[in-house]
C-alpha cells in the first residue's frame, strides 16, 4: 500500500504518518508538505525515532506540494 498524507510535516499529519509506520508495516508513506525544508525535517524526525526493524526510512519519502 502507498499512502499520501498531506500536511505531514507537523501536527495531526505527522502523528498520522508515525501511527501508520508503527501499526501498518506493509505501507509506504508519502509525506506531503508545502514547505520542502519542513518536510525534510519531518523525515529526519521520524527516522530518528525508528525502531531497528523494519527501517522506517525505507518506507518514507517526502513530496513537496505546490498549491498554487
Amino acid at each position: 500500500k502507498r499512502i499520501l498524507v498531506t500536511g505531514a510535516n507537523k501536527g495531526i499529519g505527522l502523528a498520522t504518518v508515525e501511527n501508520l509506520l508503527q501499526n501498518h508495516p506493509d505501507t509506504f508513506l508519502i509525506l506531503g508538505s508545502r514547505d520542502e525544508k519542513r518536510g525534510d525535517e519531518a523525515l529526519g524526525l521520524l527516522t530518528s525515532k525508528e525502531p531497528n526493524e523494519p527501517k522506517w526510512a525505507d518506507r518514507l519519502m517526502m513530496l513537496a506540494i505546490d498549491v498554487s
